[in-house]
């Protein structure tokens, strides 16, 4: 087994806002300073949901995880047709990082009466369809090993 720690976690550490009240952190933390927290509590991988879109960003950030010898896993956001563009691109840090995990949300409010809980299954599983379809685009496929 290993464990990791989700960037979630330490949200209000990054000085991030939660449900639209900003946390006050007069230090936030940074994504690099997430990597080192990981480290230095000695856990075996992170996951991100900071991903930069810039390329340079991106090949320091994995650099710093690879070096610490930490797995890496991408949260790429919610399956939500409006939304697309923004998983596209996360999937696409994800496989410059090398995440060998993508975590996606399916877009399902459960207390939500319009539209129907049935409708919004349906759309969220032709979304997810669309994702895989970029998934394998990608190449991020592991047919071999499904979690």
């Amino acid at each position: 087994m290993k464990l990791g720690i989700t960037e979630w976690s330490l949200h209000r550490n990054f000085g991030r806002q939660n449900f639209g009240r900003p946390f006050e952190n007069p230090t936030p933390l940074t994504v690099m300073d997430f990597i080192d927290l990981a480290a230095a509590w000695k856990l075996d991988g992170i996951q991100l949901e900071s991903i930069p879109q810039e390329q340079p960003a991106i090949d320091a950030l994995r650099s710093k995880i690879e070096s610490l010898g930490l797995y890496v896993e991408v949260e790429a956001g919610i399956a939500k047709p409006e939304r697309f563009e923004r998983l596209s691109r996360n999937m696409r840090a994800a496989k410059a990082l090398g995440a060998k995990i993508i975590r996606i949300f399916p877009a399902i409010n459960r207390c939500s009466r319009q539209p129907s809980l049935a409708q919004q299954i349906d759309a969220t599983l032709e979304n997810l369809r669309k994702v895989g379809g970029l998934a394998e685009q990608l190449d991020l496929l592991d047919r071999k090993s499904v979690v």
